[in-house]
């Protein structure tokens, strides 16, 4: 187990202690469209520890909007931060959709202790994250999406990136930008799937990130430890997309 791998862990264990104090919900308020009773007795049907994926999975995505509100969201976001690094197939696992509901629930105004909990498993989720390699995972750039969603600097969550010695790391940072070429180029900005709910000055300082001097050298330093194959696919048409700017 990698550093990252074992604060990731301990970041999932330390949300199921700072929202302990929160109660299991007596009863949920659904959408006409949902059955409240069904979904209450799966979701109570064991401790949340073990609510099985397909238990808990649903209710992620229906969670806040259409089923109950924000307090029982507390309660299972333990689970539900878990479920988003163990098997995030589930609708509303991605953590840009987590954020929003995070949002949706004031979470700013929560203890500073389930506050701070909440960003150490975003950060520790984003570093694990960089530790593999592009085609494995949900990508980086799905939790720098959440973190900024949260509220965080780009700034700030850039800065970890950069400061990743992994190589899977300055991968995933070729991989973006050769994902993101067309709108760096157009419009200097990052776009896509979740990223159009990003405020677009956001979006616009991440490209100036992705387009930076500090990135190129990052880049750069990788060129002689990757494959044949990451080379061709991924470090040279992303270095390439960068001296256009």
């Amino acid at each position: 187990m990698t550093d990252a791998e074992a604060n990731l862990r301990d970041a999932v264990e330390q949300n199921y202690s700072a929202f302990a104090c929160i109660p299991r919900p007596v009863n949920l308020c659904t959408s006409p469209y949902r059955d409240a009773d069904k979904i209450w007795q799966t979701l109570t049907s064991a401790p949340l520890r073990e609510l099985g994926d397909k238990q808990i999975g649903p209710y992620c995505g229906w969670a806040i909007t259409t089923v109950g509100d924000d307090r029982a969201y507390r309660h299972f976001l333990p689970r539900i931060f878990e479920l988003s690094v163990t098997n995030p197939s589930w609708l509303g696992t991605e953590p840009p959709i987590i954020a929003e509901k995070l949002n949706l629930a004031h979470w700013r105004s929560w203890p500073s202790d389930q506050q701070a909990s909440v960003l150490q498993f975003f950060y520790s989720a984003f570093l694990a994250e960089l530790e593999k390699h592009p085609d494995e995972g949900i990508g980086a750039p799905e939790w720098i999406c959440g973190l900024v969603t949260l509220g965080e600097p780009a700034s700030r969550v850039m800065e970890r990136w950069i400061a990743s010695p992994a190589l899977n790391a300055q991968l995933q940072m070729a991989s973006f930008i050769v994902d993101q070429a067309r709108d760096l180029s157009l419009w200097a900005k990052v776009s896509g799937p979740f990223w159009d709910d990003v405020s677009v000055d956001v979006r616009r300082e991440l490209a100036e990130h992705l387009r930076a001097d500090q990135t190129k050298r990052y880049l750069h330093a990788a060129a002689g430890n990757v494959s044949a194959e990451d080379r061709s696919a991924l470090l040279e048409p992303a270095l390439s997309e960068i001296e256009k700017f």
